[in-house]
């Protein structure tokens, strides 16, 4: 097993480690020491389960790289201006790298101490690497069980792996190359995951770990949900998703080919998108798409506070992430408009064959996908 992958040679170790050793020295170039606490590798190659990809018979990284870095308590204006310096050093190194080398916006010990139960919190938690500073400064994060993961993080994740099949046929609508097909590849398997994911958080059996998932996944067999993990047949479907995140390979590479496993996966992504609804919505029986809709548009909601109410609005006029026409929407999170707005712009639009939705409805398809995704820019 190597350091950073499950089979990585001690060769591929040592570019990860020089590659780490850049990221370091290239950010203490454009920040003081005494403002960072720590640089930590978090995503798969944190954990020790990046993906390896052979090119010509050789190692090469796959994923990308995810970096954090911890500071101590600092003024938010501060934070600003590091954030800005780190996507400096975000776009150089990229280039050099030929991986994406992606920071997250930078955390105070403040926040540490008390960070939210997110999902990127605990995973980064327990999947970490320290390339520079306090070896221990993640220990001051709560400490968390993956079994009481709340769902609605299942619910965000659904909606960005939702987005990301909404990509993959964007991108199946151009002329497509091979880098279009690992970007199709990459985002289908992404959302199978995803639906593995959010039904093992839903009966508590979540794990940081993407190896262990893979071996959880089987429980799902043992629980009240037998008939929705037989017909999705999802149980496979996640353990070759899992197996393509450690070791990647395409193929698929005709576009109708390609269309079509896209549209299955949609498919089966609808049946549990509906499902995990139902569930959080604590309801019994099947979800209808006419119940999500009301679901969402009386009870699902993410902020009631007189002052959130506020802030919505202003969000909103100043995005202008809805129409601004009903006062019901526009006192409401933005974000409610992408949990409104998915499933009409993917559940119904499963055309047979890429010719047939060209000459549909394409471009006002198109079109709607563009302003959904405007938002969803601005707050996923």
């Amino acid at each position: 097993m190597g350091k950073y992958t499950p089979e990585g040679s001690s060769k591929l170790d040592a570019l990860i480690d020089s590659h780490m050793k850049r990221v370091v020295e290239e950010v203490l170039k454009r920040i003081p020491a005494r403002k960072i606490k720590s640089i930590i590798l978090g995503g798969g190659y944190g954990r020790g389960e990046g993906g390896i990809i052979y090119r010509d018979g050789n190692e090469a990284l796959f994923n990308d790289f995810d970096l954090f870095v911890i500071t101590p308590n600092l003024k938010r204006l501060t934070l600003n201006k590091m954030n800005h310096e780190l996507l400096i050093v975000h776009k150089e190194l990229t280039q050099e790298f030929g991986i994406d080398v992606d920071f997250g916006p930078c955390k105070s010990m403040k926040f540490i101490e008390s960070a939210p139960f997110w999902l990127m919190f605990y995973e980064l938690k327990y999947g970490h690497k320290v390339i520079y500073g306090d070896k221990g400064v993640l220990n001051y994060l709560p400490s968390w069980d993956g079994a009481d993961i709340s769902l609605f993080e299942g619910l965000k994740l659904l909606l960005n792996r939702g987005v990301a099949l909404l990509q993959s046929q964007l991108r199946l609508l151009d002329k497509l190359d091979e880098e279009g097909v690992e970007y199709i590849t990459r985002n289908n398997q992404k959302a199978i995951m995803a639906l593995g994911d959010v039904l093992l958080m839903s009966k508590g059996l979540y794990h940081y770990s993407y190896i262990k998932r893979s071996e959880l996944i089987e429980q799902l067999y043992n629980k009240d949900i037998d008939n929705l993990i037989e017909n999705t047949d999802l149980v496979n479907h996640y353990k070759n998703a899992i197996n393509f995140k450690l070791f990647p390979a395409f193929t698929k590479q005709d576009p109708e080919e390609l269309w079509s496993w896209t549209n299955g996966i949609i498919a089966i992504f609808e049946d549990i998108y509906l499902h995990i609804f139902q569930e959080y919505s604590e309801t019994s029986g099947k979800f209808t798409k006419s119940e999500y809709e009301v679901f969402i548009e009386k009870e699902f909601n993410f902020e009631k506070e007189p002052l959130a109410v506020i802030k919505n609005i202003l969000l909103n006029v100043e995005k202008r992430s809805c129409s601004l026409t009903d006062f019901k929407d526009i006192i409401r999170h933005p974000s409610l408009q992408l949990y409104k707005g998915l499933p009409k712009l993917l559940f119904e639009h499963k055309m047979s064959n890429i010719q047939e939705f060209k000459n549909r409805d394409c471009l006002t398809w198109e079109n709607k996908v563009d302003i959904f995704l405007n938002v969803w820019s601005m707050y996923n």
